[in-house]
């Protein structure tokens, strides 16, 4: 399915912020075009059938790790202990709305 990019939703978050979304949830990170470095560091957490390896260019020195930790078999991959999404937009709605 194409991704609707008029319904990006840009956002910024402070140096030590934190953003938690399902990992079907469409992303993306924008240039840095500041004159200061930045940083990233993400956590993916997701059913091994849905792993695929890097599929982007980095910049040229970029330092690019994959580790993979994998999960017990039957494991709820987090629906037990945080829930599901039943209603993606509202969800997304709510999480911006509390991060205000």
């Amino acid at each position: 399915d194409a991704v609707n990019e008029d319904e990006a939703v840009t956002l910024e978050i402070r140096a030590g912020g934190v953003i938690f979304f399902n990992f079907l949830t469409p992303h993306c990170t924008g240039s840095n075009n500041t004159d200061k470095p930045r940083a990233g560091v993400a956590y993916h957490f997701l059913p091994a059938t849905q792993y695929r390896p890097r599929q982007f260019p980095l910049s040229d020195g970029a330092d690019w790790r994959t580790p993979t930790i994998w999960t017990r078999s039957g494991s709820s991959h987090g629906e037990t202990e945080y829930g599901s999404v039943q209603d993606f937009k509202a969800d997304v709605k709510n999480t911006l709305s509390a991060a205000r």
